[in-house]
């Protein structure tokens, strides 16, 4: 299958490619380091590590792929990827792409949502089917 560079993406389709191609890749989650164990506000233990653009050992998340390097700034960290100082430095092949803040935002809760290696495909999959999206990417790999 192949996998257009970010410059060339034109569809939701070549989207998901290129993102589940650099997560398979990459081979783990963009995390940051592991915090100590403090309350969360709602009274629960939280001990995981956050979720980065991108994270150690150079990682980016499924979504910070598609931030080009030169573009980010570490204050992107505490914004959602459908945040207007986020999109505005998007490459603008990927903002003309109909409905690609929605998908963004969703890529984005799957990758956040996976706390562990192996969730990153169940969640990229259930991705796929959502937008009717052929996952054959994650097949085998």
């Amino acid at each position: 299958m192949e996998i257009k560079p970010l410059q060339e993406i034109t569809s939701l389709q070549e989207m998901f490619n290129f993102s589940a191609d650099h997560m398979l890749k990459q081979g783990k989650l963009s995390r940051g380091p592991k915090p100590p164990p403090s309350l969360h506000p709602m009274g629960s233990l939280s001990t995981g590590a956050p979720h980065l653009y991108r994270g150690l050992d150079s990682c980016k998340c499924t979504v910070g792929c598609f931030i080009p390097d030169e573009n980010y700034l570490p204050s992107f960290e505490r914004l959602r990827i459908n945040h207007p100082e986020i999109d505005k430095i998007l490459p603008t092949n990927i903002r003309s792409i109909p409905g690609y803040q929605y998908f963004l935002k969703e890529l984005q809760y799957a990758h956040d949502g996976s706390s562990y290696w192996g969730a990153i495909y169940r969640a990229l999959t259930e991705l796929a089917i959502e937008f009717d999206l052929d996952p054959s990417i994650l097949i085998g790999r």
